[in-house]
């Protein structure tokens, strides 16, 4: 799943809402630095993904 700012999905928070709950041993996060420039989200949040989300 990536983070997009034009999406329902703007946010770290909201990305791993949906991977965590979706449980699948290959489910993760891209996490693409424009796009998280884009949508504000500072870079310092990036530690808030636990390791084995990040794609």
């Amino acid at each position: 799943m990536e983070i997009m700012p034009w999406s329902n999905v703007r946010t770290i928070e909201t990305g791993l809402a949906i991977v965590s709950e979706a449980d699948q041993p290959n489910g993760g996060l891209l996490v693409g630095i424009w796009h998280l420039a884009r949508g504000g989200i500072p870079f310092s949040d990036i530690r808030k993904i636990p390791t084995r989300y990040i794609r």
